[in-house]
C-alpha cells in the first residue's frame, strides 16, 4: 500500500530498496539501493538517492544517483518523475550505460501495484 508522510515530523524518509526488473525488454536485472524522501507542499516530495544494478548470472553492474518529484493524490496513488546519472563503472551486458543520463517515470496504485519506465537518453 502507498501511504505519503503523516505529518511535519515525518518530513524526511530514508527508505532501501530492493527490486527486480528487465532492461531492452531481455535482459534481467536485480535494483539494489536507497533513497531519501523529503515532503513538501501540496503532497510532493524531493527524492534523491542511489541505485546499483546487477545483470543475472553476473552478467554486469552499472550504478546510478538520481532526483525527482513525486506527488500523492487524494486516493493514494503515487506518480513521480526523475533523471537518473550513471557512473563511469559499468560491466558486461551494462556496460553501454557508462557515463550516461536517463529520464524515467513511476506510477504506483494505492494497492502498490507499480511501474517504473525509463528512457536511456543517447
Amino acid at each position: 500500500m502507498v501511504e505519503k508522510p503523516q505529518s511535519e515530523s515525518e518530513s524526511k524518509l530514508y527508505l532501501n530498496h530492493t527490486n527486480v526488473g528487465v532492461i531492452n525488454g531481455t535482459l534481467s536485472v536485480n535494483h539494489i539501493g536507497n533513497t531519501t524522501e523529503t515532503l513538501r507542499d501540496n503532497n510532493t516530495v524531493y527524492l534523491q538517492g542511489f541505485r546499483n544494478l546487477t545483470a543475472d548470472n553476473d552478467m554486469g553492474s552499472a550504478s546510478y544517483t538520481f532526483q525527482a518529484i513525486g506527488n500523492y493524490d487524494s486516493y493514494n496513488n503515487y506518480k513521480s518523475r526523475g533523471v537518473a546519472i550513471f557512473d563511469e563503472v559499468a560491466t558486461g551486458e551494462l556496460s553501454f550505460l557508462a557515463n550516461t543520463v536517463a529520464v524515467y517515470k513511476t506510477s504506483v496504485d494505492a494497492d502498490g501495484n507499480g511501474a517504473f519506465l525509463m528512457w536511456h537518453w543517447r
